[in-house]
């Protein structure tokens, strides 16, 4: 290989790695996306579920993540699917020692209602968030409240307002 040609072999490789590692985070393979663009991932694989259209879901933008201290009204906010009996003893206390935030992302996305029309929509997506911890982390057990709903409470809800 003469010298023109490894220096056109190391420019490509050199071009690719700028990439890769200036991209903005959509265009970024999964391992060298930022927390908080994988945190976006998860909110918008729950959301999607509970479209009526999801393969017609396009995300437009997810803000945040904005991050406040829990209060007994703000966790029951994040977590619609319990009361506060039933809320954990240690998730308690982490509330009243000031230790618990809730962390808030804001997914702005376009999806087909039940009629084939494109509609915009806005949901919050939160998570508990404890010191030292990463978004995709905390969200990783239960996964992100969409709309205050896990994955799993959400389809209580929906099995119940049916009765």
């Amino acid at each position: 290989m003469n010298n023109t040609t490894k220096l056109i072999a190391i420019a490509v490789v050199a071009l690719a790695g700028a990439y890769y590692f200036l991209a903005p985070d959509q265009f970024r393979p999964l391992a060298m996306k930022s927390d908080f663009e994988r945190y976006c991932l998860a909110c918008e694989e729950v959301l999607s579920g509970r479209l009526k259209s999801p393969s017609s879901y396009t995300r437009t933008s997810c803000e945040g993540p904005y991050t406040e201290a829990a209060t007994q009204q703000s966790y029951l906010l994040h977590d619609q699917s319990t009361d506060w009996a039933g809320v954990s003893s240690w998730t308690k206390d982490s509330i009243s020692d000031g230790t618990l935030l809730i962390a808030t992302a804001f997914l702005r996305y376009e999806a087909a209602n039940s009629y084939g029309a494109q509609i915009a929509g806005l949901e919050a997506c939160t998570t508990d968030l404890r010191e030292g911890q990463q978004l995709t982390e905390s969200a990783r057990i239960l996964g992100p409240n969409v709309g205050g709903f896990s994955k799993t409470g959400w389809i209580i809800n929906q099995l119940t307002t049916l009765q």
